[in-house]
């Protein structure tokens, strides 16, 4: 404001001093000059230094780009909480252990809700318990225990004694913190188990001792949900089975030993062949063939999953783009991906690597995947999924209704079709209350425009079942079995040429 009035003054003067000297006429022009040139100057600084803070806040910005897009790019799970024990830690501690024979004892704690369709708050607030145990046991750790998230639901304890007394107090005391903590969450009602493995009695490396306590938690044992110290009889048996065939699985020879039977997928509208889905076989040169029930369980906690995954992705494609060039066709082949080879760095690009060198359209694939892997990563999955339908690749979602996942939290995947679960289906003409969810499933799906299909469809009490509520396609042994690529091509394809 001082300025301003500064020039008003100076312009006066200048108006007075009109018919006096040029001399004295031009100083005040000359300090008009000055005084304007330092107002210009002062603003010029504001504004450079204005400019300078949002070129700052600029360059921030595309540094946290930067490491958004490296985040996205290296595929690597999100992190949830990040003052949990690192899993790579946890292990080499049992490496450790095991080397040094000393006895210890594995639990795996997973905490799930009652409720009949999980939504995200529900999903974040068991996150949060389960962060708050382990903080609880890192701040009173009198027990000496390690522990670290193994999973988005699931922390893993190491505890250094195996009495089965000892344990079980332990165990208890696990239980008991996770209910204590849960009270806080009115809306949240839950069920803990706890599976439990020991060294050395029921493991003699990591790999069993982790697949024996996942799987102990599955089962319904005492009010507690533990353990294998229950029955050592059973668990031996067991043991001996799952180290065989971890055995197996570590010698398989890939290319030798795998082959794809194919399961036509057809519709409901007419009854027509509209796709297949490429389903794994091993054919062991000295046991002969072995079940998918037995090897692809215990084949998912090890590298070799991906193994298999990358070579039915690689295998089936060049096959439906033959199939598809040679007689004009638009079948449509579902492959099932492994969680462990979603999780690769590199797998988006292995996908599109595959495509090209089959030569395959990306809209003859669909993937499939099981709604597990979106409850436990949903952020990663997002992402990857946005790139893979980007491509053309189509996303359904495998056995649906086994983890309760609500039908409008998927909308954000991308994903154009539920298959509903197979025990689902086996309950139809059964079971009231499965028919009810499959009803639900299908009326939810279709109003959401996703489409139902079904696998396992066995008769014919639940073929119509499922036509009349509205299911979009099925596959199953009431309309034909998984064939070989060979018997697959004469019995569908062929004729169809020739007709």
């Amino acid at each position: 404001m001082l300025n301003y009035l500064l020039y008003i003054l100076l312009l006066t003067t200048a108006l007075v001093l009109d018919f006096a000297g040029s001399y004295l006429k031009v100083m005040p022009i000359m300090l008009l000059i000055i005084l304007y040139s330092y107002e210009y100057l002062s603003i010029s600084k504001k504004q450079y230094q204005t400019d300078a803070n949002y070129a700052k806040i600029a360059e921030n910005n595309v540094i946290k780009r930067n490491e958004n897009h490296i985040k996205i790019k290296s595929l690597k799970q999100p992190k949830i909480f990040g003052h949990l024990r690192s899993k790579d830690l946890f292990i080499d501690k049992i490496k450790s252990h095991i080397s040094d024979e000393e006895n210890f004892t594995i639990m795996f704690l997973k905490i799930e809700s009652t409720k009949s369709f999980i939504d995200d708050e529900n999903r974040r607030s068991i996150n949060h318990v389960l962060y708050c145990i382990e903080q609880h046991f890192n701040i009173n750790n009198s027990d000496n225990l390690l522990i670290s998230r193994f999973d988005t639901d699931v922390l893993a304890f190491l505890y250094n004694k195996t009495g089965e007394k000892n344990v079980n107090i332990m165990a208890e005391k696990i239980k008991q913190t996770a209910l204590s903590i849960t009270k806080d969450y009115k809306n949240l009602k839950i069920n803990v188990k706890i599976g439990v493995a020991r060294y050395p009695q029921n493991g003699q490396d990591y790999k069993t001792l982790f697949i024996l306590a996942s799987k102990a938690m599955d089962y319904k044992q005492k009010p507690l949900a533990i353990d294998y110290c229950i029955a050592p009889q059973n668990i031996k048996q067991k043991e001996k089975k799952i180290n065989k065939m971890i055995s197996l699985l570590e010698n398989i020879d890939i290319e030798k030993d795998l082959s794809i039977e194919y399961q036509p997928r057809f519709s409901f509208k007419n009854d027509e062949i509209i796709g297949l889905e490429a389903l794994l076989r091993w054919n062991h040169e000295t046991i002969g063939q072995i079940s998918p029930r037995d090897f692809i369980p215990i084949a998912e906690n090890l590298e070799v999953i991906d193994d298999m995954t990358r070579w039915i992705i690689k295998t089936g494609m060049r096959e439906v783009a033959k199939w598809n060039t040679t007689y004009n066709l638009d079948l449509k082949l579902s492959i099932n991906l492994a969680r462990l080879s979603m999780q690769k760095s590199n797998f988006f690009e292995f996908l599109k690597s595959e495509l090209l060198d089959a030569n395959c359209k990306p809209e003859w694939i669909i993937v499939e995947f099981t709604e597990e892997i979106l409850t436990k990563e949903p952020l990663y999955m997002k992402t990857l999924l946005d790139s893979i339908t980007n491509l053309g690749i189509k996303v359904h979602l495998d056995d649906y209704g086994v983890n309760r996942t609500s039908l409008s939290s998927l909308k954000k995947f991308n994903i154009t079709s539920l298959k509903i679960d197979n025990d689902l289906v086996a309950g139809v003409g059964l079971d009231d209350d499965k028919e009810d969810i499959i009803r639900s499933i299908i009326y939810l799906a279709n109003g959401l425009g996703l489409k139902a299909s079904a696998e396992g469809v066995e008769t014919k009490i639940q073929y119509e079942f499922l036509k009349k509520h509205g299911c979009y396609t099925y596959q199953g042994f009431y309309k034909d079995k998984p064939l070989k690529s060979l018997n697959f091509e004469q019995k569908y394809l062929a004729k169809r040429a020739m007709g």
